[in-house]
This record gives structure tokens, sequence and C-alpha cells, in this order.
């Protein structure tokens, strides 16, 4: 009888450290997952945040293209002052290279806008031609300046470096979201299971009290009351 209740106090303490262990580890499962869906959400915005300063660098060189395009067909001192403003001013694409650092985006990533950058710098001495022709009333200058096939190859060239950007920067923070999605995806697989193995160990522990505990403990009682009715 002595062994019997030293084997049942083990099954007790063993299944209780499991349980408290298990316990323990369903802790830290939904802690790690809690911590990755806030990844996935980062990375999302990331991905999101990304695609928008690639859209807008693209945008940014065909506004000034375009800008200096329009007032040397007509001479509308609008676009001059929107050409000027976006240079010296609002400065979007030297703002949104910054926000690449900030975000701490790949060195080869930020050497190709660099490299676009830096032709779409180097165009400013011509579009200035062209706008002094237009200063002088000569539009045919101006005009071959800014159509001619130097300018075009320049631009073809901003546009190369800033489609590769886009390509890559696209590609790296769609990998990022992935893993971020393959990382929720194992901490709930793990959530599963430890939740589902302590529930067995819950179960065992009822059925094996319920077995080995309760059960005798009624049919004692039931004894005991039989000798206390005298039979």
């Amino acid at each position: 009888m002595e062994k019997r209740a030293l084997k049942q106090s083990t099954i007790n303490r063993v299944l209780g450290f499991l349980n408290v262990l298990f316990f323990i580890i369903l802790a830290v499962c939904i802690i790690v997952v809690s911590n990755s869906f806030k990844d996935l959400v980062k990375a999302e915005e990331r991905k999101v945040e990304f695609k928008e300063l690639g859209i807008a660098l693209a945008n940014d060189s065909d506004y000034l293209t375009d800008e200096v395009r329009r007032y040397v067909q007509f001479g509308d001192k609008v676009h001059f002052d929107n050409y000027w403003r976006e240079v010296n001013e609002t400065k979007s694409r030297d703002k949104a290279v910054i926000r690449l650092k900030e975000l701490n985006a790949p060195e080869e990533e930020l050497e190709l806008v660099e490299k676009s950058k830096s032709i779409s710098d180097n165009l400013i001495p011509i579009e200035e031609s062209a706008m002094k022709a237009v200063e002088d009333n000569d539009f045919d200058t101006a005009r071959r300046l800014v159509f001619g096939e130097e300018y075009d190859g320049y631009v073809k060239e901003i546009m190369g470096y800033v489609d590769e950007f886009q390509v890559a920067m696209n590609t790296r923070a769609d990998s990022e979201f992935q893993k971020e999605i393959s990382d929720v995806s194992k901490g709930l697989f793990y959530l599963v299971v430890t939740v589902i193995l302590l529930a067995v160990i819950n179960l065992t522990n009822i059925v094996y009290s319920t077995t080995k505990i309760i059960k005798p403990l009624i049919k004692f009682k039931d004894s005991m009351l039989t000798l206390a009715s005298g039979d």
C-alpha cells in the first residue's frame, strides 16, 4: 500500500510538473506569436512605404522633365516656377533618399537611387540652357535641347536605374514580408501543439485522479457506511 501511495504521489508530481511546464511554454508561445504579428504589421508597413518611395522617385524625375518640356513649348512661367520650386525647395527626391536611409535600405539599392539622382542632376545644366534660350525667345534651340537624343538618352538611363531599384526593392520587401508570415505560421503551429499537449496532460490528470484516487475513496466510503450499518 505504501509502495502504491508512493507511486501515485510520484505520478501526481510528474503530471503537476508537466502541467506547469506546458503552461510556461504556452505563455512563451503566446508572447512569440504576439511579437511575430507585430513584426508582420511592421513588414507590411515597410513594404508599402518602400513601394511608395519607389513610385515617388520615378514620378519626381518625370515631373522635372515634364515641367521643363512644357516650359520650352510655350514659355508658360508656371512650369518654370514649378521646376525650380521642386529643385530648390520641395526636393522630393532628396527627401525620398533620406527616408530610404532611415529605413535601412540595402547599400546596393541606395547606389541605384544615387546613380539616377546623379544623372538627373547632370541634366540641370542642359535644362538651364533650354530655359535661358526660352528667355531669349530662341524656342527652337530650347526644344532641341530637351527633346533631343542626348537628353532622351539621359532620361532613359535615369528611369532604367529607377526601374532597377523598384524591382530590387519590391523583391526584397516581399521576401521580408513572406519571412514574417512564415514566422507567424510557425508560432501559431507551436501554440496549437502546446495547447493540445496541455489539454492531453490535464485530461490524463483528471482520468488518473478519477480512477486512482476518487473511485477508491468512494468505494472506501461505501464500505465504511456498510460497516456503520452493522453489516
